[in-house]
């Protein structure tokens, strides 16, 4: 996707985290926002979305997601996501998911 009448910056090295002053002052190799991403052998790319996750044939779709979490086990990668009510489901893939794990009613975040 491109936005009308904006040339894509091409950033060929990434120099971290930008934490001196404010966003307005960040360099165009700098993030100033981190979520959401993984990194990869060789640089970073956005985290995969949780429709991955919830696409096998006996999945459970998780509906109103808060909050999701990267949970790496021994095995490989996982995620811990909290739905509204403060249910926590543990996914493991697209046919695995446990749960609800724990819930905390009052939890919001």
């Amino acid at each position: 996707m491109t936005l009308r009448d904006h040339a894509p910056i091409v950033i060929e090295e990434l120099n971290g985290l930008w934490d001196r002053g404010d966003d307005e002052t960040c360099p165009s190799n700098h993030f100033t926002v981190a979520d959401n991403i993984q990194f990869t052998e060789s640089g970073i790319e956005t985290r995969y979305p949780l429709t991955r996750w919830q696409s096998g044939t006996n999945s459970i779709p998780l509906k109103d997601i808060v909050r999701v979490y990267n949970y790496v086990m021994q095995t490989g990668q996982s995620l811990l996501v909290m739905t509204v009510g403060g249910a926590i489901y543990h996914l493991i893939g697209p046919n695995t998911v446990h749960g609800p794990i724990a819930t905390f009613p009052a939890a919001t975040d």
